[in-house]
């Protein structure tokens, strides 16, 4: 058993049928996102003032790191410290450490850089680069800072539970030992999860519906090596049906078209794929906020790499934003699919089934205005074991915890980039 997996596209009835294909979505390019005050930002994000100029501060820090020379290769993760709002920087201690981080502090935001053991084998794994093999019973398997090694939990009834540390490291392909099995009698009840009207560009948060059924959101806006343009979504949500594309619309307005047979453009394994026309290049950039059935856009900038402890916004098609959630782990793995990263609210619904492939963000006070930073794209949630009345338009379950996909580790593999709202 798989982490009972259950498709959102099966689920949901809200499908429009498919119509005849058209040469390109049915759209023209418009897309001035609004640029937020600090009191709209800090309100979004449940936080006051001074807590949101706090949180941008540290985004500031975090972006500081990630641009640091070398940095691809010896930054494993960074966790944010809410209380002291500093950062810890987890860095292989096989790699040099860059003279930026060696101080106390990075642009004002104390820093401590704390070294661990990882392969380069490793480092691959986590990142997403692995062999698509995977053990009935296996639920998820998480690299552990603490412990500097691989946490795998196993269902006890299963082929994975009756295997030794060793039969599943090699069952699984790991690239290193198993440091800690946690064993339990059931899984977690893990599950794949509008805006609902988009004629204008079809810009990220806007409600995408796959041909044959079911509804899913589209992501954000990326560009491909080759030049076209695309919106993100959850793989899951293309379910392959034995045809070479699958179609998605927004109501009566086609989308585009996820192509099957490349990693680049429905991969399974992180759970990510690409909406796009034949030439089409006028995907909106700015991104929908507010309800599930508003119409604000917010100016969108630079991606985000997730941060434990960073607070996010979720914006799907059928729960609409929902912010104040906190970012729990990152490089994890759950039924198969990774890098992901967990987040989640202390009380409320985070996603539904129908938010898959939404986008996941933070708001960021910069330059006198307040943008939207992409971070993740919504894969699933736990609305067996988190339950939260759902928000937005009713459905089947809801969970104050979700799962999302880490795209900004998928720019390369996948060949793309995320724009900003002044890159299209």
């Amino acid at each position: 058993m798989k982490s009972a997996l259950l498709l959102a596209t099966t689920l949901v009835t809200f499908v429009t049928a498919p119509l005849a294909l058209a040469n390109e979505p049915s759209a023209t390019h418009d897309d001035e996102g609004e640029v937020l005050t600090l009191e709209e930002g800090a309100r979004r994000m449940g936080m006051t003032n001074e807590e949101f100029r706090q949180h941008s501060k540290v985004i500031d820090a975090v972006d500081r790191v990630q641009r640091v020379d070398g940095v691809d290769a010896g930054l494993v993760g960074i966790d944010v410290d809410t209380d002291n709002s500093g950062l810890t920087v987890l860095w292989r201690e096989d790699h040099a450490l860059p003279n930026e981080l060696t101080g106390r502090d990075v642009a004002g935001v104390p820093v401590d850089v704390r070294k661990v053991a990882m392969s380069d084998a490793l480092s691959a794994w986590i990142s997403g680069d692995r062999p698509n093999v995977w053990v009935d019973g296996v639920t998820s398997v998480d690299w552990s800072a603490d412990l500097e090694g691989l946490v795998v939990k196993v269902v006890a009834a299963t082929p994975a539970g009756r295997m030794s540390d060793d039969e599943l490291v090699k069952s699984l392909n790991l690239p290193s030992p198993i440091v800690q099995r946690i064993t339990t009698d059931s899984d977690e009840g893990f599950t794949f999860n509008s805006r609902w009207t988009d004629a204008g560009a079809h810009n990220p948060g806007s409600k995408a519906n796959p041909s044959g059924g079911g509804s899913c959101t589209a992501g954000f806006k990326v560009r491909r090596d080759a030049g076209m343009d695309a919106l993100l979504t959850s793989a899951h949500c293309a379910y392959n049906s034995g045809d070479p594309t699958k179609p998605f619309y927004n109501n009566s307005n086609w989308m585009g078209s996820v192509r099957f047979g490349s990693s680049t453009t429905h991969n399974t394994l992180r759970d990510i794929a690409l909406i796009q026309g034949d030439t089409f290049s006028g995907y909106g950039t700015s991104t929908y906020v507010g309800g599930y059935n508003g119409s604000s856009l917010v100016r969108t900038t630079a991606p985000l790499t997730p941060a434990v402890d960073l607070y996010v916004c979720f914006g799907g098609t059928f729960s609409g934003e929902r912010c104040s959630a906190k970012i729990l782990n990152t490089n994890k793995t759950e039924g198969g699919v990774g890098p992901l990263f967990t987040a989640q609210r202390t009380s409320g619904a985070l996603s539904a089934e129908g938010d898959s492939g939404g986008p996941v963000y933070t708001y960021h006070y910069a330059n006198s205005g307040t943008y939207l930073r992409p971070v993740g794209i919504v894969t699933g949630s736990y609305p067996q074991t988190y339950p939260a009345p759902c928000s937005g338009v009713a459905t089947m379950s809801c969970s104050r915890r979700s799962v999302s996909a880490q795209i900004t580790t998928a720019q390369g593999p996948m060949a793309f980039d995320i724009l900003a709202s002044s890159e299209d």
